[in-house]
């Protein structure tokens, strides 16, 4: 099955690396269409119907990139889905819903070539391959240990929230919260100590894996 003349559609909310993406697959013979986030991309997958869902998952605000490709899979049962994100796998995603099934994923730590892109968007277009699947190779990184949720939690520490603002971002009680963060500093093994404050030391983790996070 021939991939080429099928549209993509590009969903970051980095505007810059969306052109980038855009202009690499035109070369390459895709058809393509961009948009900035949930909202839009759930408009254009009704209206142009895409062959090819190509998006990131950290999209800055609900629903993420994760829980699009699974409402876009509903309206559109036949789309294929590539996910393009910072996080080093997809089970260290924060989703509610589970990915699509037949689904490539591929960290952005480990591309190094455009092409590499384009093999995973014909890898799910194809009906004799397997989906790619690229995960960042594991570091020493405490961030690496997260699940989905504790990821998330530590990511809106480093947006400077207090507990009490988190619990409200996430509909919960503060409770709820306080539990998640205490496994979630467990799980970097991060513990107070005098002159150590725990946040402050998921933040700096946090940071240098995914870079300052923007806010929700």
């Amino acid at each position: 099955m021939s991939t080429v003349g099928r549209t993509v559609l590009i969903v970051e909310d980095q505007p810059f690396v969306g052109t980038l993406l855009s202009q690499h697959l035109d070369s390459q013979g895709f058809r393509t269409l961009t948009a900035e986030s949930a909202g839009s991309a759930l408009t254009a997958v009704e209206r142009y119907d895409p062959d090819v869902l190509l998006t990131d998952i950290d999209l800055g605000r609900r629903p993420n990139g994760v829980e699009l490709a699974a409402i876009s899979r509903e309206l559109s049962p036949g789309l294929a889905v590539v996910f393009l994100s910072n996080y080093p796998s997809i089970r260290t995603t924060d989703y509610t819903v589970p990915p699509p099934p037949g689904h490539a994923f591929v960290s952005k730590q480990r591309v190094h070539s455009p092409q590499e892109i384009t093999e995973a968007i014909e890898s799910v277009l194809s009906d004799s391959r397997r989906p790619v699947i690229t995960n960042a190779p594991r570091d020493d990184s405490p961030v690496n240990r997260l699940t989905g949720p504790q990821q998330s939690i530590v990511r809106m520490i480093a947006q400077g929230l207090t507990n009490q603002e988190i619990a409200e971002r996430r509909g919960c009680s503060l409770r709820a919260v306080e539990r998640l963060v205490t496994r979630a500093f467990e799980s970097m093994g991060l513990r107070e100590a005098p002159g150590l404050n725990a946040r402050v030391m998921a933040t700096r983790h946090y940071v240098r894996a995914f870079g300052l996070p923007e806010d929700l």
